[in-house]
């Protein structure tokens, strides 16, 4: 990077996503995702509506205002997604 003349700023942002890459690979992220991604489908979409509702019932917020089919129904929902340290994920121009 130093020989393309990259600016400072630029350059640890890049590092830091490396690294924050490098420590899910190690975690086995993509190895656990191929693994659900071998299994029917009907099985994935059982299997991340578990988890997902699991996570979802630690927010009071959730199950204080919401009733259980919507909970399930966001359950289904969610994507997984995963962001470096300190990346802008949401920016209001």
């Amino acid at each position: 990077m130093k020989m393309q003349n990259i600016n400072s700023e630029l350059k640890s942002r890049t590092i830091k996503y490396l690294e924050f890459a490098w420590r899910l690979e190690r975690k086995n992220v993509e190895k656990e995702k191929s693994l659900i991604e071998k299994l029917p489908e009907s099985l994935q979409k059982e299997l991340l509506f578990e988890a997902n509702k699991k996570n979802l019932a630690h927010f009071e917020i959730l199950k204080n205002n919401f009733h259980e089919k919507i909970i399930n129904k966001l359950s289904s929902s969610i994507k997984t997604m995963h962001f470096s340290p300190k990346e802008v994920i949401y920016s209001v121009n």
